[in-house]
């Protein structure tokens, strides 16, 4: 699958058409492929990325509260919590927020 090409046409489509390898508006591996295809049914990344319908949850996602697990101190002394996607970090890159408290000091 490509997703940046262009539509051949003039010479270009005539070398592509012209290809042994070309058939049925494709072209064809001369050898079998080592990788196996993704079954019928299955999705791909292009379909994740590029299709419109899959790409809401149908359920509500669940959201954890976590303020009363952080009222009890750890008792191994080291705390991480995912905060999921942060706002104010996405111009630096960074992704999602995370609290990590070592010995009660959160950094």
């Amino acid at each position: 699958m490509v997703f940046s090409a262009r539509r051949a046409n003039g010479f270009r489509l005539e070398r592509i058409q012209a290809s042994r390898q070309y058939a049925d508006g494709g072209f064809m591996n001369t050898y079998p492929s080592s990788v196996q295809r993704v079954p019928e049914g299955r999705p791909t990344l292009a379909d994740f990325l590029f299709r419109g319908e899959g790409r809401t949850p149908a359920n509500s996602l669940p959201v954890i509260d976590p303020r009363a697990t952080w009222a009890r101190p750890v008792e191994t002394g080291l705390r991480a919590t995912w905060l999921g996607v942060g706002l104010h970090l996405e111009t630096w890159g960074v992704p999602a927020e995370l609290i990590v408290e070592l010995d009660s000091h959160r950094r």
